[in-house]
């Protein structure tokens, strides 16, 4: 509520901002600026605009002008989870000040939730297995299927005795499945396996050798021969020491396989053979040619040109609080730079300035810098607080009907604390309940425009009378205005088993013309973004019964706010 008197009077003030009109006023052109006498043409609703009108002081001229429309409050109606057995129904929403259906509620039809297929019984080779899928939240078997023995299935050979060169060996198949011996048969002998010509003794240039062969499986020797000498195998010349530009080589014939040498031979010196490259003159350095030998480091210089010297430009800094200027002067042909010319720092130019604490944040004063923006605190101003008043705002819901919300609010900043809302309903609906039937009196205590705090103490006070014909009547508090579905009671009822452990409080009126009044008070956390209704229901399906009059208070009592 409090925040829609916030919208109203915010569009109050731009439409006497935006509807400047212009009266004759004792014969002269004048701007309306003060008026007086608003009214409430017509309400604005959920999807439409509204009108009003109010009076310029000046001229009485009556000006009317437009009021926002509200928009729907939604309000989640809850949904159900669908069981194995029963169905479910999705979650809803609806707007609670024109009731209307915004997301409607699905039924969600009950299923089973299988598993996968679970084997109980492993088949083997002669025997039958069992496979099942059950619900994996209330374990009922939902099918089952036989698993038929497969017989068994015969493996590759696998050879149990290896055979040698003069004896024989043994081999068997089996079942894969249960390792069951299918066959068995003998391996023959494998005789011998003479190898290659083994290397005993090997031969040289000059001197013979030997060698043998020998069975590969069971290593028994078989043949053996004599190795005649290799002789020398001569190279051609080979360099052992490289002739360089000044000094001579040496080279020689020798044996690859027994490193003898024939025919030590002298080589002469190369002499020096040269590249040239030119160097350019720099700034500081002679230029020249450099005659650099191709295969030694000997090199020398010839035809020098003279170093061309420096030319400079300039690059001024200026100077800052806290580092000095100068003049960066740099060679435009080389990398050298130097520095001259300098100045001394500005420094700084504080100022002084205040930031001002608010209700919940410090302030500060301090100094800065003018040029750099250098900080320096000089003192901590404390948070001021909350100047708390406390207000009351009335809302007219029709009739004797009206809601009043007590709020705590600060004069110097937006904060605000609903304290307390307090509704009073009185009706005399003279209305006749049959039996199997309730009655629901459609009080909303839809506070969620106000507040979205979470409620700390609900208290309702109710007085009503009824005249009956052997009834007995039950006083319930319901989240749900509807009698057509099922209700989550919070109020009990002594033929329904699972409302009882919920129960509030009850009232049975077992006499004609009873009058009751009482009180329910306990702590109550669900009516957030919830609509809570006053409901008769009738106790004895077989009797009706009137309901004469109602009166409620329901306080909701939010405690005080924490700082």
């Amino acid at each position: 509520m409090l925040k829609k008197i916030k919208i109203l009077l915010l569009t109050l003030l731009v439409a006497l901002l935006n509807l400047i009109a212009i009266s004759a006023c004792e014969g002269e052109p004048h701007v309306h600026e003060s008026f007086t006498n608003e009214k409430v043409l017509v309400a604005a609703t959920c999807l439409t605009d509204g009108t009003g009108s109010h009076v310029c002081v000046d001229c009485e001229e009556t000006i009317e002008f437009v009021i926002p429309k509200l928009g729907h409050t939604e309000v989640i109606d809850q949904g159900k989870a669908p069981t194995c057995t029963a169905d479910g129904i999705s979650e809803g929403k609806h707007c609670s000040v024109c009731n209307t259906i915004l997301i409607a509620q699905e039924v969600l039809p009950a299923r089973h939730n299988p598993s996968d297929w679970q084997v109980l019984k492993k088949a083997s080779c002669e025997i039958d297995g069992l496979k099942v899928k059950v619900c994996l939240d209330c374990e009922e078997r939902l099918e089952s299927e036989i698993l038929n023995h497969f017989g068994h299935t015969e493996g590759d050979w696998q050879v149990v005795k290896q055979p040698t060169c003069l004896n024989q060996g043994t081999k068997t198949t089996s079942c894969i499945t249960c390792n069951e011996v299918m066959q068995t048969v003998a391996i023959p002998a494998t005789g011998h396996d003479e190898s290659d010509w083994i290397i005993t003794l090997n031969a040289t240039c000059e001197d013979s050798g030997s060698k043998h062969t020998i069975c590969n499986t069971c290593k028994e020797e078989l043949s053996k021969e004599k190795i005649n000498p290799l002789g020398h195998d001569k190279t051609d010349w080979k360099v052992t020491l490289e002739p360089t530009c000044t000094a001579t080589g040496l080279k020689h014939i020798e044996c690859t396989r027994c490193d003898s040498i024939f025919d030590e031979t002298v080589i002469e010196a190369k002499g020096h053979t040269y590249s040239t490259s030119i160097v350019q003159p720099t700034c500081t350095t002679d230029g020249y040619t450099l005659n650099d030998c191709i295969r030694c480091d000997y090199s020398y210089r010839s035809n020098t040109t003279l170093k061309t010297g420096h030319e400079y430009t300039s690059s001024i800094t200026q100077p800052t609080c806290l580092e000095g200027g100068y003049t960066e002067y740099s060679c435009v042909k080389c990398e050298d730079t130097y520095k001259d010319d300098f100045v001394d720092p500005l420094g700084h130019n504080h100022v002084e300035k205040t930031q001002n604490p608010t209700c919940l944040t410090a302030g500060k004063k301090y100094k800065e810098c003018t040029r750099c923006n250098d900080y320096l605190l000089i003192e901590t101003l404390e948070a001021t607080g909350h100047a708390l008043t406390t207000n009351n705002y009335v809302k007219d819901m029709g009739g004797s009907n009206k809601r009043t919300a007590t709020v705590y609010e600060c004069a110097n900043c937006d904060y605000s604390y609903v304290r307390k809302i307090v509704f009073n309903y009185s009706i005399t609906p003279s209305y006749k309940v049959g039996s199997q039937k309730g009655y629901s009196y459609g009080m909303s205590v839809d506070y969620s425009d106000l507040t979205n705090q979470t409620v700390s103490t609900f208290r309702v006070d109710v007085s009503f009378t009824y005249i009956g014909s052997n009834a007995h009547p039950h006083f319930y508090i319901t989240p749900s205005g509807s009698m057509n579905k099922e209700l989550t009671f919070i109020g009990g009822a002594d033929d329904k088993v699972d409302a009882i452990a919920k129960a509030v409080g009850y009232i049975e009126a077992k006499n004609e013309n009873e009058v009751w009044g009482g009180y329910v008070d306990y702590e109550y956390s669900k009516v957030a973004d919830n609509n809570v209704y006053f409901v008769f229901i009738n106790q004895n399906y077989l009797f009706s019964y009137t309901v004469k009059t109602l009166s409620a208070t329901s306080i909701f009592d939010f405690g005080e706010p924490t700082l």
